[in-house]
C-alpha cells in the first residue's frame, strides 16, 4: 500500500502490515498467521490490490527457509498468491519475539558474534529469492540492531568493538553474498552506535 498525503505532492510512503505482531516460529505456524490475520486484513484495506507485509523470521526459520528450497518455494507461492509484497524485513530480534525478557536480551547476538551476520546473511538470502525477478528499481531493507546495547559494552573495549562490527558488516559484502542477492537492485543495511554512522548498499 501506498500512503500519499496533499501536503506532499508527488511523494508516497510504502506501508506494511509486520508479521512480528503475530511472531511465528515455524513456516508453519508463519503460513497459518497469515491466512488467520493479514489476509483478512488485506481484504479490508486493499482488496483486489497488492499488500506490503514486513517479514519477521527469527534466525532458526530464516536458516531453514536458506537451505531448504521447497520449503521457501512454498513461502514464495503463498504470498504471490495473494498478493503479499514482502519489501521489508526484520532481521532485529534473534527469536522469541513475543516470550518474556526479550527487550534484555534483543541485542544478542551482539555483531561481534558470528551468529549475527549468519542471522542476517540468511534473511537476505531469504529476501533475494521471494523478490527476485522483480523490476531492477526495488528497494529492499533488512532492519537490523545497532551493534550491541552501549550499556554493556566498556568504555575502555569500544573502539575495538565498533571496529568487530565493521568487520561482520564487511563480511555481508563477500562474493558468495552478492550471489545471494541477484535480482534485488539494492539492499542497504544502515546501522548505527552512538559515536559513528555506517552505510553501504550490496
Amino acid at each position: 500500500m501506498l500512503f500519499k498525503s496533499a501536503a506532499h505532492p508527488g511523494k508516497s510512503v510504502r506501508l506494511a502490515y509486520c508479521m512480528n505482531l503475530h511472531a511465528a516460529e515455524t513456516l508453519p505456524e508463519l503460513l497459518e498467521n497469515m491466512q488467520r490475520i493479514t489476509l483478512p486484513l488485506r481484504e479490508r484495506l486493499a482488496k483486489d490490490r497488492e499488500f506490503g507485509v514486513g517479514m519477521y523470521l527469527p534466525a532458526v526459520l530464516a536458516h531453514e527457509l536458506a537451505n531448504h528450497p521447497a520449503k521457501l518455494a512454498q513461502l514464495k507461492r503463498f504470498l504471490d498468491e495473494h498478493a503479499l509484497d514482502p519489501f521489508t524485513f526484520n532481521a532485529f530480534p534473534f527469536g522469541g519475539f513475543q516470550s518474556d525478557g526479550l527487550k534484555e536480551r534483543v541485542f544478542e547476538p551482539t555483531w561481534w558474534e558470528r551468529e549475527r551476520a549468519d542471522f542476517t546473511r540468511d534473511v537476505a538470502r531469504v529476501a533475494s529469492r521471494l523478490v527476485g525477478g522483480t523490476s531492477e528499481d526495488r528497494h529492499i531493507s533488512i532492519s537490523t540492531h545497532t551493534g550491541a546495547h552501549s550499556s554493556r559494552v566498556p568504555q575502555n573495549e569500544r573502539d575495538d568493538r565498533i571496529r568487530a562490527c565493521f568487520a561482520a558488516w564487511r563480511s555481508l559484502c563477500e562474493r558468495r553474498t552478492r550471489a545471494y542477492l541477484r535480482g534485488l537492485h539494492m539492499l542497504s543495511v544502515i546501522l548505527r552506535t552512538t559515536a559513528l554512522t555506517h552505510s553501504f548498499s550490496l
